[in-house]
């Protein structure tokens, strides 16, 4: 059976894979609707201002007061420096909603993660907070 990008089971899985406890952690997403994860194992975090546009493919998530995620390479948040914005690795942990969770109340996905394990490109980031198309 081919894999879509609705498969929330698989990106799910693909979310706290890189927790010391997966299973327990896919138990609390699955029940909470929302976790705890760890930065800098499986991806970074670059927090960016709400209404930033376009926004480049792969997974971002926006809390309730506006301001976006957007999953990218580990590593990247060392390397990061853009206005307005605040790059997130290890040892930070990061709050994040279940996979089917792509609406209000609370944090929820605007392009949830697809469970391939692809990530936001920073360069395409980049361009997008300065306005550029991507």
């Amino acid at each position: 059976m081919p894999t879509t990008m609705h498969d929330t089971t698989r990106a799910a899985e693909w979310l706290v894979s890189a927790c010391r406890d997966p299973e327990g952690r896919l138990r609390w997403l699955a029940s909470a609707g929302q976790a705890i994860l760890p930065l800098g194992i499986c991806w970074d975090a670059v927090r960016i201002p709400a209404g930033t546009s376009p926004l480049p493919p792969g997974p971002i998530a926006q809390d309730p007061l506006g301001a976006l995620y957007a999953l990218v390479p580990v590593g990247t948040a060392a390397t990061w420096s853009a206005r307005d914005t605040e790059p997130m690795g290890a040892p930070r942990y990061l709050q994040l909603p279940a996979p089917h969770r792509t609406g209000p109340p609370g944090i929820y996905w605007v392009q949830p993660p697809d469970g391939s394990g692809l990530l936001v490109d920073p360069d395409e980031l980049h361009q997008a907070l300065l306005g550029q198309v991507v």
